[in-house]
């Protein structure tokens, strides 16, 4: 009912083996659910700080890694949402995520991590803001 694959049920579950057997036999990570996430934020906003699957998802090279679902999340906003600072950390230095993308409502990842109280996730986008302002000066 959902419209998840067993690629992104495996995603959830953080079984990292089934997921690279699942992409190395020729499974589309690029395939949405009933909301349009992908298997990349799927894995990015269940909890638990296993980020090998994210690592493999981004490896594959298919997925856009800031690519939105149904209200406008990209992976980084679920994994802020979440508190998956480990996660967001991935997503923004492995994968270059935007960090400054909001949802459908202007939510950005910082203002979300910020509205949970993930003080860790917003020590991380704040040092990320800093960063990308510096370098622009």
């Amino acid at each position: 009912r959902s419209g998840q694959t067993l690629l992104m049920q495996m995603c959830i579950m953080r079984r990292v083996g089934v997921v690279r057997l699942l992409l190395a036999r020729g499974a589309d990570p690029t395939l949405l659910d009933q909301l349009s996430r992908t298997a990349l934020m799927l894995a990015s906003s269940y909890r638990g700080h296993h980020v090998a699957v994210i690592r493999l998802l981004l490896e594959d090279g298919r997925l856009p890694i800031d690519g939105r679902d149904s209200y406008g999340r990209t992976a980084l906003l679920l994994a802020c949402f979440t508190g998956q600072t480990e996660k967001a950390r991935v997503l923004l230095l492995e994968g270059g995520a935007d960090h400054t993308i909001g949802d459908n409502d202007g939510v950005t990842p910082l203002a979300m991590a910020r509205q949970w109280n993930h003080h860790e996730t917003v020590q991380l986008l704040e040092v990320r803001g800093q960063r990308q302002l510096m370098y622009l000066i």
